[in-house]
Parts: structure tokens; C-alpha cells; sequence
């Protein structure tokens, strides 16, 4: 048997892995399971270890992390599911496959093909109370929406964050949240553009020079700056009224789509337009011209 576990959801990919190898374990014992690393192996040692009987029980379950850097051919991935079928159960832990490759092709008619995908915003915020209810915990659903503002979509990182905060209270709540998270950067962003059309310069700055000192680069930045301006566009011009409904039509998350109501409130499209063409003339800048990257991002911010 094959399973294939993929997709960009690493949280989900990560726990079916775990769940498989522990159903595996309970029913076979852990004496004859292999881990293989695809860039430290050839096919040939992948095939060997498929196709090599059980010592200590019925069956052996070998799990290989990666198989696309392989490079393997329609003929070697038959010769693997054919070996498979026997004693040996193989995991194929791939997060991103090249879809116009034959062994995807191969793998997804003829395996257990199992694909994990980012949870949409409401799916997540949902995911989020349950697990911290799971964990013995409790949080509300307007505190949910303000730590996925600070994290994100990742559910990895969101489940160290359930961790750590239900290790210092089981009610989470937005003064603990405040308290131990620390936002990723792109929330470090907004704050920056909100103090940035503020017209507190030395609000952004301090900001700017916060996300340097945690080594961010420059082109980094302007990057998730030109993500959040992107945001700002499909907010305001989402002809949508209610937080829910312009959550539900751009894929944003609703806390997201909130904070940027908020700063889009008093945007006029002459400044929004403004801000675009100053950022494009900036990228150009930095891709075409020998410049000083650091002043120039700063001037842009003074700018504003």
C-alpha cells in the first residue's frame, strides 16, 4: 500500500502522518519502521527498503520524506507500488509535487492520495476553538479572530501559539494573547502602514527598524507592504458592506478585513493610487539602480 500525504498545509500533512504511523505502530509494533530522506537516497536503496521482507512482524512501513527530487520515471514508480503491495507499507511525505510531472500523475491515479490545504478563514477560526477546547482551554470567538490576526493561516505555528498560551491560562484571552504572542511580521507591517498614514513618521520608522533589527530585509518588507496594499484594494473597492460578507468574498480573514476597514476608512484612491506608484517606482529602484536599499525604504516611508 501507498499513501501519498501532500499539500501546503503542514499543520494537517504532519498530524495524518503522525496518526498513520501510530495506527501502524499499535498493530505491527515499531520494530520494522524505516525513515528515508530522498536527497540522502537512490531508488534503488528506496526500493530495497520496500521491498525487503519484515524481521520482528507481518508488515514494515517505510516512510520517505520527499520523492520529487528523485527524479523518478513512470517504469521506477510502477516498480514501486508494485513492491509495495506485498509486506511493506509506504508513506510518501511530498508537500508540493510538480503537477505536470508522471509521478504526480502516476502517484494520484494509483495511490491513497491525500491532499492538506490551508484552511479558508471561518473554517480556521472554527479549527482554532475547538482545538483550544480539545486542550482542555476555552477561548471566544472575537479572541480567536485577534490571534489569527497576529499569526496568520499557519496552523502550525497557531498550535505552539494554543500551547504556550494554554500553558499560562486555560481561559485565552486578548490580554494573554497581547501578552506572550509575538506577531509575525506581516502584522508587524500593518501596524507600520497604519502609523505611516497616521502621519506618526516616527511610529513607522521605529517599526521599520524593529523588523531590521530581527533581520528582515528591505525587499522583504516593501514585499509584505505590497501584500497589505493589496489587501487595502480588495477591501475598499469590494462594493461589499458587512465584515463577513467582504471576509467571505476576498479569502481574507475577518479580523484582517476588519483592522483594514478601519485604515481604509479615510483613504482617498488619489492616495491609495499615490502609495502604488511611489512603491512601484521603489521596486524599480531597488531591481535596476545601485542604491543605498535602507534609505531608500525609509525615505519612502517619510514620504507617505
Amino acid at each position: 500500500m501507498i499513501v501519498v500525504l501532500t499539500g501546503t498545509n503542514d499543520y494537517l500533512r504532519t498530524k495524518a502522518l503522525a496518526d498513520l504511523r501510530s495506527d501502524f505502530v499499535d498493530k505491527y509494533g515499531d520494530f520494522d519502521t524505516e525513515k528515508l530522506e530522498s536527497e540522502n537516497i537512490t531508488f534503488d536503496k528506496l526500493l530495497g527498503s520496500v521491498v525487503s521482507i519484515p524481521f520482528m512482524s507481518e508488515r514494515k512501513l517505510v516512510v520517505l520524506r520527499g520523492i520529487s527530487s528523485l527524479g523518478l520515471s513512470t517504469e521506477q514508480v510502477d516498480k514501486l507500488i508494485e513492491a509495495s503491495g506485498q509486506t511493506t507499507d509506504l508513506i510518501i511525505d511530498e508537500p508540493e509535487f510538480d503537477k505536470r510531472s508522471s509521478v504526480y500523475k502516476k502517484l494520484k491515479k494509483q495511490a491513497d492520495f491525500r491532499e492538506f490545504t490551508k484552511l479558508e478563514s471561518y473554517a480556521l477560526g472554527k479549527w482554532l476553538i475547538a482545538e483550544v477546547a480539545i486542550r482542555g482551554g476555552s477561548i471566544d470567538l472575537a479572541d480567536a479572530q485577534h490571534l489569527l490576526g497576529m499569526i496568520g493561516d499557519n496552523q502550525l505555528m497557531l498550535s505552539n501559539e494554543i500551547d504556550k498560551l494554554l500553558s499560562f491560562d486555560t481561559k485565552i484571552s486578548r490580554q494573554s494573547i497581547d501578552r506572550l504572542v509575538e506577531p509575525v511580521a506581516s502584522s508587524k507591517i500593518f501596524d507600520l502602514l497604519h502609523a505611516m498614514f497616521d502621519g506618526n513618521k516616527q511610529r513607522a520608522l521605529e517599526l521599520y527598524n524593529d523588523q531590521r533589527r530581527q533581520n528582515v530585509e528591505p525587499h522583504e518588507i516593501i514585499g509584505m507592504i505590497a501584500w497589505q496594499l493589496h489587501v487595502i484594494l480588495l477591501v475598499k473597492y469590494s462594493q461589499l458592506n458587512k465584515i463577513s460578507n467582504i471576509a467571505s468574498f476576498t479569502k481574507l480573514n475577518p479580523y484582517v478585513v476588519t483592522k483594514t476597514s478601519d485604515l481604509t476608512s479615510n483613504l482617498s484612491e488619489q492616495k491609495i493610487q499615490y502609495l502604488v506608484s511611489r512603491l512601484l517606482n521603489l521596486d524599480y529602484d531597488m531591481k535596476t539602480r545601485s542604491i543605498d536599499v535602507d534609505d531608500a525604504v525609509q525615505n519612502f516611508i517619510l514620504a507617505i
